[in-house]
């Protein structure tokens, strides 16, 4: 029986060759695949690490997820500024942190938020936070170093070139490594992207991109005022992350913002829809 194989594929060995190769490329893809697979969910759960819970406006729960974590551009719905003046003062609340969105640099997406998200993000790995509207905090990925200045330009016309000029940020500190989207991006304070955007108090929307009237323009020399965040009348933000000191805490909380003006949701939640 042996001879007769040896002697088959001695005649016939291109063909063998052929199929030996199929099989092996066919096991190679299964490994790859389910590598892949693996590698897909624990890095997005690595990235979904510090956002225990996400609130935001009406809408699609899944975009809001992959705007707020992955960093995935999206013109979201804003939320009232009332809302999170009422999480800064909520005693369920570790803490809750803003999120805006709207503007890059070079493709790096720059994002307004405040220190309370860098510490939750796993804090600095050099330089200072924010003290000043022009102060900015690059990823670890960031292609700029601590002292590099540069004008944003609004996402949605970057093909334009549409730069903001009137703004201009200066690198103060870096994120520490999260192994996560938010290595990429540039970090500002939530009111350098207000006063960028000309949004002022009470108001969670403005489009056409032209500044409003009374619209004062951005001065990078001003200070940062974290009590501007528990005024009910802060200007609107696309979404809100904060942290429950218990996890009994947070669940209350997600119930207590799903309703017919808010969402809220746990980010493994989408994420285990999007796996399966």
């Amino acid at each position: 029986m042996l001879g007769f194989i040896l002697a088959d594929l001695r005649c016939g060995w291109p063909g063998a060759l052929a199929i030996g190769l199929i099989v092996a490329l066919a096991t190679a893809l299964g490994i790859v695949v389910t590598l892949e697979e693996r590698a897909l969910r624990l890095g997005s759960a690595r990235a979904a690490n510090a956002f225990d819970l996400l609130i935001g406006a009406p809408g699609s729960e899944t975009q809001l997820v992959l705007s707020s974590v992955f960093l995935q551009p999206a013109p979201l719905p804003l939320l009232s500024g009332a809302v999170l003046a009422g999480l800064a003062r909520d005693p369920r609340v570790a803490w809750a942190a803003p999120i805006g969105f709207g503007d890059e640099m070079d493709g790096l997406p720059v994002v307004g938020t405040t220190d309370a998200l860098i510490a939750g993000l796993g804090g600095l790995s050099e330089g200072v936070g924010f003290a000043r509207l022009g102060d900015a905090i690059a990823g670890a990925d960031a292609a700029l170093g601590v002292g590099d200045s540069f004008h944003p330009v609004h996402a949605e016309l970057a093909s334009a070139g549409e730069v903001h000029q009137d703004t201009r940020y200066t690198i103060r500190g870096r994120l520490a490594r999260t192994g996560s989207p938010w290595d990429r991006a540039i970090l500002v304070p939530i009111e350098a992207v207000w006063a960028t955007h000309g949004l002022h108090a009470g108001e969670t929307a403005h489009g056409g991109g032209e500044k409003p009237d009374g619209y004062h323009g951005f001065d990078a020399d001003a200070p940062v005022r974290p009590e501007t965040l528990g005024d009910p009348a802060a200007p609107g933000v696309p979404a809100i992350v904060l942290r429950g000191r218990t996890i009994a805490d947070a669940y209350n909380l997600r119930q207590e913002f799903r309703g017919d003006d808010t969402i809220a949701v746990f980010p493994a939640e989408v994420l285990t829809r999007l796996y399966g």
